[in-house]
């Protein structure tokens, strides 16, 4: 399960999403600058002179941070006005285009506390556990995609998803100095490849213009799949590495209903059929959360919305392709 044929040449156009970087991303510490204040967010506004961001509340005061246009870092705020467990993670213009996508400067507010973040990137913790004793043709399919973009990612976790040259099978398609944000672009991948029908969704809330080419996102944003099977859709998320999330019942959870599972904490009732090596092991959800801390912080926040992409199923032609050689 290792190995795998060559894939189509791939025609597409992988569009960036520009205002997001995925949480796993190294950041430094975070800085506490303001005083607090109480209340929820009423403004946020942006000098583009000064570089000043500043956080009015409703019920008082404000916060105020500035931001470094050029560094090449992404940086991370505490929120002190709204509660103990908001952040502001700012990723500049210039870091964009040091990475080959150039963008707009993002402002993501986010309860991911970015100094405290474990993460498991190749999900060695999945080898603890049984794999999957009967994997669907989707599930096959989904293990060996997932194994082959993990081995060329050219960068690593939480940063876009680059192609290394022209000997890349998958990624041929892509010329060697492109990147794509790599929950977008492995969604993409996965979505048009996986033997399946699938569809793409685009998880977060709404966004704001603070002009001067800034943009303010009042969540985490994140891309993902899922996958049609005789039950309905459940969902699989190829930056996660997980083929399916599991209720007690067995049944696989759409990503509405693993959102609603979060945040009502109920992870002791989920089994994830994390991919490690190629394989899809079945981990319990309060191993797997515990072992990537952003997960509930992407999935779950009280404005959380879902964006739904239709995908042509035409990856169902591919399935002699994909298997090992």
């Amino acid at each position: 399960m290792k190995r795998y044929t060559r894939i189509i040449t791939i025609s597409m156009a992988l569009s960036a999403l520009a205002f997001v970087i995925y949480a796993a991303i190294r950041v430094p510490n975070v800085k506490d600058w303001s005083d607090p204040s109480d209340g929820n967010i009423l403004k946020v506004s942006y000098d583009g002179e000064s570089h000043f961001l500043k956080i009015n509340y409703v019920r008082n005061g404000s916060d105020t941070f500035q931001l470094d246009p050029d560094a090449l870092e992404p940086e991370v705020f505490r929120l002190k006005g709204f509660d103990e467990e908001s952040y502001l993670r700012f990723f500049s213009p210039a870091l964009y285009e040091s990475l080959g996508q150039p963008s707009q400067g993002v402002i993501i507010l986010t309860r991911v506390d970015p100094s405290s973040l474990i993460s498991d990137p190749y999900n060695d913790i999945a080898s603890n556990f049984p794999a999957l004793e009967q994997p669907t043709t989707a599930d096959l399919g989904f293990a060996m995609i997932h194994n082959y973009l993990e081995n060329h990612n050219s960068v690593g976790m939480g940063l876009p998803l680059c192609a290394t040259g022209a000997g890349d099978e998958i990624l041929s398609g892509v010329a060697a100095s492109s990147c794509y944000i790599e929950c977008n672009g492995k969604s993409e991948v996965m979505a048009r490849f996986l033997p399946a029908i699938t569809r793409i969704i685009i998880m977060g809330s709404r966004s704001e213009d603070l002009g001067n080419g800034y943009i303010f996102l009042w969540s985490e944003l994140h891309a993902t799949i899922e996958v049609f099977s005789y039950n309905g859709w459940y969902v699989a998320d190829p930056t996660y590495g997980f083929a399916y999330v599991k209720d007690l019942t067995g049944r696989r959870l759409n990503a509405q209903e693993l959102i609603k599972a979060l945040e009502t904490q109920k992870v002791s009732d989920l089994t994830f059929g994390l991919v490690h090596d190629g394989i899809i092991h079945d981990v319990p959800g309060e191993v797997m959360v515990n072992a990537n801390t952003a997960l509930a912080g992407i999935y779950y926040t009280p404005d959380k919305s879902l964006a739904y992409r239709m995908v042509k199923s035409d990856s169902l032609m591919f399935p002699s392709q994909i298997w090992g050689r």
